[in-house]
């Protein structure tokens, strides 16, 4: 790849009236030097006290601060304790496990998928409401995430069965050996992946009759690789702007961004750079999304034939099922000539 924040760092405190407000927490601010100097050589670890450092700079900039306090209450960290165990601090290059090429800077595994059915009741197939949100749905989705140990979870309404998605276990692996600017650049890159993560915000392979569309599409999606690319580009100039010695940016962002931070392209504009650079597999990316859509609409459609045919709303729903199979079986025979 690929929730109210629980990030607590004395932000609220109890005053009277006529108390003074507290003063802004002190952060120390980096140094050209040692933004340039390596981080993690030798196999040292990730401390808590290191990571600080970078959630503490993250705290400077708007935007990246609700980044990490965001994904710190999406994996359910109360502390930087906690949210430790969320890295891992490894060398450069693919990993087992890794979904597309080399990862030179950092890699975000989402962690285990378990897809559980939940049966839903005669009256309230296809009501429209959003059955995840009452009971007793509600309480059997979160007994599933209890269950698995879920950090997130979300369930899709298939006519006559809740999909519930639970994914456990994630990790978000920091490469040793590089600069603390690259880094920090990663750290909020690979926890914009994270955050954003989520697959109904995938585009549809059926909208797209090639490979190559699709794979444009996927990412430029929210959390995909432009969307994280840009942001962790966008974090680390808001942090270099913070250096007294700031007066330019590293050459090679010229060309993308003003020296005060504004974007001078389009996503679109990078694709080519992040197709070269994530070596993704277009069409087996295609392929795959292909296969996993005509596995579920045609689970539901099967689950239909069960239901009263003449049945207005079952009549609507099977049709549209029938349309999409078609289709996705229409794409995947392209794909094997």
């Amino acid at each position: 790849m690929i929730v109210l924040s629980c990030f607590v760092l004395s932000l609220f405190c109890l005053t009277n009236a006529n108390s003074a407000p507290l003063p802004p927490k002190k952060v120390h601010r980096p140094t050209q030097t040692e933004m340039l100097n390596g981080w993690l050589d030798n196999k040292e670890p990730l401390t808590v006290a290191k990571l600080k450092k970078l959630v503490d700079w993250a705290a400077l900039d708007t935007q990246s601060d609700a980044i990490v306090k965001a994904a710190m209450t999406r994996y359910g960290a109360v502390d930087l304790k906690e949210f430790l165990k969320l890295f891992i601090v490894d060398s450069p290059g693919p990993r087992e496990g890794a979904s597309v090429g080399s990862r030179r800077g950092g890699e975000t595994h989402h962690g285990e998928l378990e897809v559980e059915t939940l049966p839903i009741r005669a009256e309230d197939q296809f009501s429209g409401v959003a059955l995840e949100t009452i009971e007793p749905y509600r309480s059997q989705i979160e007994a599933i995430r209890v269950r698995l140990g879920a950090y997130f979870i979300y369930a899709v309404n298939r006519s006559v069965n809740l999909r519930v998605y639970a994914f456990s276990n994630p990790t978000v692996y920091l490469a040793r050996g590089e600069t603390l600017r690259q880094t920090y650049e990663s750290f909020i890159h690979e926890l914009t992946h994270f955050v954003r993560f989520d697959l109904r915000s995938e585009p549809n392979p059926l909208a797209y009759e090639t490979a190559e569309a699709f794979e444009a599409a996927y990412l430029l999606a929210p959390g995909e690789e432009c969307d994280a690319r840009m942001t962790g580009i966008v974090a680390l100039i808001a942090l270099l702007k913070k250096l007294p010695d700031y007066t330019s940016l590293p050459v090679v962002l010229e060309q993308w961004f003003t020296v005060k931070g504004e974007v001078l392209v389009k996503p679109e504009q990078i694709l080519f750079i992040i197709r070269d650079y994530m070596g993704y597999h277009a069409i087996d990316l295609y392929r795959n999304r292909l296969e996993v859509l005509l596995m579920e609409e045609g689970d539901e459609w099967r689950a239909l034939q069960a239901l009263s045919p003449q049945d207005e709303k079952i009549k609507a729903r099977t049709e549209l099922l029938r349309a999409d199979i078609a289709t996705a079986n229409r794409l995947l025979a392209k794909l094997s000539m």
